[in-house]
């Protein structure tokens, strides 16, 4: 069995440029980087990772899948209904052939 039979979603990798506008104010305008990748997105309800909360990291969601996503800390990841904060990434296995994002479930305007 592999990891695209347990992929049933799709995702799509957004990225922030900063730019000014025309007051000097700073405003985010987000690119896509990558679509329409298989991924599976789980929602952590155990009791906190202390890895990750020794690491000040606020995750509630899982992202596994069988690609590099291309994503990095601060882009952001939708599903089609729902926004995702990247908070960490992580190649399973070390051989490229899965991939996770640690995500924290965010308001889109944000």
């Amino acid at each position: 069995m592999s990891l695209f039979s347990l992929c049933t979603g799709q995702i799509s990798v957004q990225r922030a440029t900063v730019a000014t506008d025309a007051t000097g104010g700073v405003v985010r305008q987000w690119q896509t980087v990558a679509a329409n990748i298989p991924a599976t997105i789980l929602t952590l309800r155990a009791s906190a990772n202390t890895n990750m909360d020794r690491r000040g990291i606020l995750t509630t969601h899982l992202i596994i899948l069988p690609e590099n996503p291309a994503a990095r800390v601060g882009d952001r990841v939708s599903d089609g209904t729902d926004w995702y904060l990247v908070r960490f990434t992580a190649d399973l296995g070390d051989r490229g052939r899965a991939w996770a994002i640690f995500a924290q479930l965010i308001d889109p305007q944000s």
